[in-house]
């Protein structure tokens, strides 16, 4: 998967740079995702995203770095919401992801560096992939 591929790129990566993880790779890149407005913590449709150290570089290395930015990115707003909700009196011990992203191991690490709890991903049968759509089906995690 796109996933797996890209975070290979980044492994090999921090492999030829000597590092542990490829967390470091992105620290001259930076990312800001809220393109659409900020729809939480902040709720100002009026902000912008913006990317700052983007060159004009093409390779499938320079991709996979603007994924990694845009993962970290991602992951410090759900730290924002959850340090809100937080200061809001709720404790928020755990986080169960879903969706296309949960299939990446790097976003599901990083989210759990960044928040310090634990990040699981939800996993689904088949049938409910295939039946999801359109449907009010109850699905069973593994």
């Amino acid at each position: 998967n796109v996933y797996e591929w890209l975070e290979g790129i980044l492994e090999a990566m921090a492999k030829k740079h000597q590092l542990n993880s490829p967390t470091f790779l992105a620290k001259n890149l930076h990312l800001y995702p809220d393109f659409h407005g900020n729809r939480s913590p902040l709720a100002d449709p009026s902000m912008v995203g913006m990317i700052c150290g983007l060159t004009l570089a093409s390779s499938m290395q320079d991709l996979a770095l603007l994924y990694l930015a845009t993962l970290q990115a991602l992951v410090y707003g759900t730290r924002q919401i959850i340090e809100q909700l937080t200061a809001s009196g709720h404790n928020i011990t755990s986080v169960l992801m879903c969706g296309g992203l949960s299939n990446s191991s790097l976003f599901i690490h990083t989210h759990a560096d960044a928040l310090g709890t634990t990040t699981r991903n939800m996993q689904f049968s088949r049938r409910c992939k295939e039946t999801k759509r359109n449907t009010s089906t109850s699905c069973q995690k593994f």
